[in-house]
């Protein structure tokens, strides 16, 4: 089950966490991750959108921190931007889609909490 740790913004953005981390309101969120049906998911979905990137003018990522708010640096599973969109480290323009692809350890309100995050952006989530 994810577990969350208190730390600054600064020290979350120079520290390398393995698996990524998520940080939420000033504490780190440890994600599911590891298991071959969640990868053989998540790989599905990329190829799916990497063979249309070039037709739907996007492009797809993978575990790619993204800025929602000041206190909210998500993580999805895969993320679908426009191709126009600005080519950033970290990206903090609002995604065409987020996918987050789910562990049986994932708490249904860690899932809306997540889920209600992207709200503002108004992107397209699903939960898998």
């Amino acid at each position: 089950m994810p577990t969350a740790t208190h730390v600054s913004l600064t020290d979350y953005l120079r520290t390398v966490y393995h698996p990524d981390a998520e940080w939420v309101d000033g504490h780190i969120r440890e994600r599911a991750v590891g298991e071959r049906s969640h990868a053989f998911i998540q790989t599905f979905f990329i190829q799916y959108f990497l063979a249309r990137e070039d037709q739907w003018n996007i492009q797809v990522t993978q575990e790619l921190r993204m800025q929602v708010s000041a206190d909210n640096y998500r993580i999805p599973d895969v993320m679908v931007l426009r191709s126009d969109a600005p080519f950033e480290e970290i990206v903090r323009v609002p995604p065409l889609l987020c996918i987050e692809i789910l562990s049986p350890e994932d708490r249904m309100t860690d899932i809306q909490e997540r889920m209600m995050t992207l709200s503002p952006w108004e992107c397209r989530r699903f939960g898998l």
